[in-house]
């Protein structure tokens, strides 16, 4: 999929040598090879009611982009893998593990940025133009994109800064995901799209988690089946569209991350979990880094492979969360037990082995961290989770994070050039776990 706006200078950049081309040839006598140059794409045009489609196509593609982005770098930074190598042209962080604007690309940002405004853009377009906004499926859609969006940014960057904007607490993202998640609800239930109030149930309980709604989260969770998967698309015929976690540890010739060292390492040996399956191959025993033994991930096996935003298996996850909450550890591990009694072994083909009945609420905080850690390894939810975690002090053990100067990417430096509500020096928030050495 291609983005739909052109800028001038690039689509002259596009022609110039076909126009150099041309130019010599209608030097020959008797041929008649005049062009003529359409020129950018109008902004009204995409005002046109047959635009809908591409339009929301074009919501869905930069998310797309801006989502495999941000689960690159985070993964490292949340140990969900570590750097095996430099090759691949989208960096990880130059310093390992640490969100600094040093030792990262504006990219991140940039492109994280472009997918909440793309989306909401194409709103405010629906919001004019259709005459049947409030029925139709096409906007209930736009405004799904614009809820996942904008999670996208509160689960991963530090502060929100809105189109030019000062810089605001990353909550603001939350509360923005919420109202399109809920405008997208009433649509979808008047359009009679049961798949697309779905999505829009699913993704408000999330949002509603790191707002502190639990009752609300509950709710949203409770209406959505256990088989319900959403996703973002990845396409093998454009770049872009190619799901880069698996592309840059694809050896086509970049290896740059490998579990080696990881929870993820030991857990699928000792259990068989295909949820976070990796391999070995004895021809290439290392990653692009010869002292990183290469275990490549196994959950993405293809450039085409989509990556879940939201589960009916992540809502039961929310429910058991919940129940911890409210001081039901046995209730709690009953549910993360319900869901790995369907998950069978790699290793010996039976069910993976279920939690014990916990000997304390910190115990049971402990097997729920871990398994969202499992559900949702490799999709860019993991820094969303260790944040609110540690601001909130609650119980169990997880990965230590206490090196990382940062669970969040900070506002880019880009941003910081260009917008003037914005100090040059401006100073990020630190991860409040964090130990200097």
């Amino acid at each position: 999929m291609s983005n739909l706006i052109f800028s001038d200078d690039a689509g002259r950049a596009h022609l110039a040598p076909r126009l150099l081309l041309l130019g010599a040839l209608v030097l020959l006598p008797g041929c008649d090879f005049s062009v003529a140059n359409p020129g950018p794409l109008r902004d009204a045009d995409l005002d046109d009611p047959a635009a809908t489609v591409p339009l929301v196509t074009s919501a869905r593609a930069a998310f797309s982009s801006a989502l495999w982005r941000v689960t690159f770098v985070g993964a490292e930074v949340a140990r969900e893998y570590v750097q095996g190598g430099r090759i691949f042209t989208t960096k990880l962080p130059s310093i390992p593990g640490q969100l600094t604007r040093e030792s990262i690309a504006s990219a991140f940002w940039d492109y994280s940025v472009r997918a909440r405004w793309v989306a909401e853009d194409v709103v405010r377009r629906f919001r004019a133009n259709l005459s049947d906004f409030n029925t139709s499926p096409v906007a209930a859609e736009a405004l799904i994109w614009a809820g996942f969006a904008n999670r996208l940014l509160g689960e991963n960057f530090c502060e929100a800064v809105i189109d030019g904007g000062p810089a605001q607490p990353g909550s603001v993202y939350f509360e923005r995901a919420e109202q399109f998640f809920t405008e997208a609800l009433a649509i979808a239930t008047a359009a009679g799209r049961q798949d697309l109030v779905h999505a829009a149930l699913a993704g408000r309980a999330t949002v509603r988690v790191h707002l502190g709604d639990w009752t609300g989260a509950i709710a949203d969770a409770g209406a959505v089946p256990l088989d319900f998967v959403f996703q973002a698309e990845y396409h093998s015929t454009e770049l872009e569209q190619y799901n880069q976690i698996y592309w840059s540890n694809a050896n086509q010739p970049f290896r740059t991350h490998s579990v080696v060292g990881t929870f993820y390492e030991d857990y699928y040996q000792q259990t068989g979990d295909p949820r976070v399956a990796w391999g070995q191959d004895p021809e290439v025993p290392t990653a692009e880094i010869a002292s990183v033994p290469w275990l490549f991930q196994l959950k993405y096996r293809s450039r085409e492979d989509d990556i879940n935003l939201v589960t009916g298996r992540e809502l039961r996850l929310i429910e058991a969360e919940a129940l911890l909450r409210q001081g039901d550890g046995p209730g709690a591990v009953a549910i993360l037990n319900s869901l790995r009694s369907t998950i069978v072994s790699d290793h010996t083909g039976n069910p993976i082995v279920q939690y014990p009945v916990p000997s304390s609420l910190e115990e049971a905080w402990t097997y729920l961290k871990q398994e969202r850690g499992i559900e949702l390894w490799l999709e860019g939810r993991r820094l969303g989770d260790h944040r609110r975690w540690i601001a909130e002090g609650v119980p169990g053990a997880t990965d230590d994070m206490s090196d990382r100067i940062r669970l969040c990417f900070p506002i880019a430096q880009s941003e910081l050039n260009t917008n003037p509500n914005l100090d040059l020096q401006h100073a990020d928030p630190i991860n409040p776990a964090y130990v200097q050495p």
